[in-house]
């Protein structure tokens, strides 16, 4: 009998916890906190989370509002946790560039690592790569070269201009050319380029990595 009534009560006490968390205004959401902004706003980032103030915390859909908020071109990635008892905490991780190219129009964008076109700026900041591309197709091809290089190559490279998929031209920062063919094999193409360098040359060509030449 004593078994039955310690049961009894313990199942009584968990619905009541249940009702607590998932149903009542005990924990509900009062406060949405956002981290990691610097070049969206909090307002942004809270629109898109469409997070409803009042609602119980534990019936807040994570998982959607991370969903939702990497919809943001700027967001590379977001973490979205509960803060019992009446807070949701999103910390955003935005996009850095490490190139700038231009639109049809003539407007400047912002290009990450992973080679995404994310954000319209007046003037690049200084120190990008330029990314130039006659097509948005080149203007990709040109973003992922961009974002592929290594960090010793990207340190040297002022521009990359992409004249055909198979025609992407990096121009050094002191005024030498290379010319790289297509985006196939970069690693390779990087390693040889790497070798090729200590000869003093006007242009170098490594579009066939197994048979590079320079040009004096």
């Amino acid at each position: 009998m004593k078994r039955r009534i310690v049961s009894v009560g313990v199942v009584t006490v968990l619905a009541l916890i249940i009702n607590l968390v998932w149903f009542s205004s005990v924990f509900d959401v009062r406060t949405v906190k956002v981290l990691g902004t610097k070049r969206t706003t909090i307002a942004q980032v809270r629109a898109a989370a469409g997070i409803e103030i009042g609602q119980p915390v534990a019936r807040v859909d994570v998982a959607a509002v991370s969903e939702r908020i990497r919809q943001i071109r700027v967001v590379e990635s977001v973490d979205v946790r509960r803060g019992l008892p009446h807070s949701i905490v999103i910390d955003v991780h935005e996009r850095e560039p490490i190139a700038a190219t231009t639109a049809a129009d003539g407007t400047w964008w912002l290009v990450d690592r992973h080679g995404v076109i994310f954000r319209k700026v007046a003037t690049p900041p200084a120190g990008l790569t330029e990314v130039q591309a006659y097509t948005e197709l080149f203007r990709g091809v040109g973003a992922r070269m961009a974002a592929g290089m290594p960090d010793w190559l990207r340190e040297r490279v002022a521009t990359v201009t992409v004249y055909a998929e198979e025609d992407i031209r990096l121009r050094m920062k002191n005024g030498k050319e290379v010319r790289w063919g297509g985006e196939s094999q970069p690693q390779r193409k990087a390693e040889v380029l790497y070798v090729l360098l200590r000869i003093p040359a006007r242009q170098y060509d490594v579009s066939a990595p197994n048979a590079p030449a320079t040009k004096k």
